[in-house]
C-alpha cells in the first residue's frame, strides 16, 4: 500500500511539474509581444472577450469523426489556460490570430480537423524560433527529415521552417501521414511530438493510448492532453476575425534571384541599405550569407533597389570580399 501511495504522489507531482513548466514557457514566449501590448489589448476589446464567463459545454472534444473525453491530465491544462491573466490571454489570442488564417486554410485543404492546427500552441508554446532535439525547428517543432520530405529547404544558411506557410504545409502533411499510420489522433500527435519509434516501443498496436502514454519516456508526452485542453478553451474564447490582426507579411519589396554566394553586408555596403533592414526583410536566412550555388535563393530588397542591384552585381560580389570571405592561408612553420 505504501508503494502505491508513493507512486500516486509521484505521478501527481510530475504532472504538476509538467503543467507549470509548460505555462511558464508559454507566458515567457507570449511576453515577447510586450511592445505590442496596446495593440493586443485593443484586439481583445474589439472582440469583446469576457474571460470571466466560462461557456457551458461538456468535456468532449471532436477531431473529425474521433471523439475524446478530457481526462484529468487535460483538465489540469484546461484550468491552466483558464487561469492565465487577462493580458496573457489577450497575447495568446492575438499571436494565434496572426497565423491562424494561413494555418486554417492549409488544414482545410488537407481535410485535417482545425483543432489539430493548434499544435504550435501546445508543442512549441508559439515560439517561432523553437529548436529542439532530433533537429526540430520553427513554430511547429518539425523534424528535419519530415520537413525535407515535404518540400522544406533547410541548410546552414537558409531555413524555410521560418516561413509560416511552407512550415504549416509540411507539418500538416506529416501529421496526415502519421494519422494514416497510427490510425487515431491521440497516437499521431504523440508520435509527432515524441517520435514514431518511441510510440511503437511504448506499445502501439498492442495497448491502448493510456498504457502507451504511461510507458513513454518523453518530455512532451503530455502534448495530446494539452491539445484537448486548448481545443476546448479556444472553442470558448477564439473569435475568428482576421481583419483586426496584422499578419507576418513583409513590407513592399522587390525580389532578387541569387545563384552565387554573397553576404548581406556586401549588398548593404554597395547599395547603401541598412543591413538590419535587409535581415528583417529576409527572415528565412539563418545567418548573413546567401548561398544560391546549389539551389538559387530568392531575397527581398527594398522597392526600387532592384535595378541598382542588377547593374552593380559584379561590384557587390567583390566588395571587401577578403573580409566577408577570407581565404584560408595554411600555417607554415619557419
Amino acid at each position: 500500500m505504501i508503494i502505491i501511495a508513493l507512486f500516486i504522489v509521484h505521478s501527481l507531482s510530475a504532472q504538476t511539474y509538467n503543467v507549470n513548466t509548460y505555462f511558464n514557457n508559454l507566458k515567457r514566449n507570449l511576453s515577447s509581444l510586450e511592445s505590442f501590448d496596446d495593440e493586443v489589448q485593443n484586439y481583445c476589446r474589439q472582440q469583446q472577450q469576457n474571460f470571466n464567463i466560462v461557456v457551458a459545454s461538456d468535456n468532449v472534444v471532436n477531431f473529425g469523426f474521433e471523439q475524446y473525453e478530457l481526462p484529468p491530465q487535460a483538465q489540469d491544462y484546461y484550468e491552466g489556460f483558464q487561469n492565465l491573466d487577462y493580458l496573457d490571454k489577450c497575447r495568446l489570442l492575438f499571436s494565434w490570430n496572426r497565423i491562424s488564417e494561413t494555418v486554417y486554410e492549409i488544414a482545410d485543404q488537407k481535410r485535417i480537423p482545425r483543432g489539430i492546427a493548434y499544435l504550435p500552441i501546445i508543442f512549441t508554446a508559439m515560439n517561432e524560433y523553437y529548436s529542439g532535439s532530433d533537429y526540430r525547428y520553427g513554430i511547429w517543432g518539425l523534424q528535419y527529415l519530415p520537413a525535407v520530405k515535404y518540400g522544406i529547404v533547410a541548410d546552414s544558411c537558409y531555413e524555410e521552417r521560418l516561413d509560416i506557410s511552407r512550415n504549416t504545409y509540411a507539418a500538416l502533411s506529416y501529421l496526415d501521414e502519421l494519422h494514416r499510420n497510427f490510425r487515431t489522433w491521440d497516437m499521431a500527435i504523440t508520435a509527432y511530438c515524441c517520435g514514431p519509434a518511441s510510440v511503437r516501443r511504448a506499445g502501439f498496436g498492442d495497448q491502448p493510448f493510456d498504457s502507451v502514454y504511461n510507458n513513454l519516456n518523453c518530455i512532451d508526452k503530455d502534448s495530446f492532453y494539452r491539445l484537448l485542453a486548448i481545443t476546448k478553451w479556444m472553442g470558448e474564447n477564439e473569435t475568428i476575425d482576421f481583419s483586426n490582426v496584422g499578419s507576418y507579411s513583409i513590407a513592399v519589396t522587390d525580389t532578387i534571384l541569387v545563384n552565387d554566394i554573397i553576404h548581406f553586408g556586401q549588398i548593404a555596403g554597395v547599395l547603401g541599405i541598412d543591413i538590419n533592414l535587409l535581415r528583417s526583410l529576409n527572415p528565412l536566412f539563418v545567418g548573413n550569407y546567401i548561398d544560391g550555388r546549389k539551389k538559387p535563393k530568392i531575397i527581398n530588397i527594398p522597392e526600387s533597389y532592384k535595378i541598382d542591384y542588377i547593374k552593380l552585381h559584379d561590384s557587390i560580389q567583390v566588395y571587401i570580399d577578403s573580409v566577408y570571405f577570407p581565404k584560408y592561408i595554411p600555417f607554415v612553420a619557419s
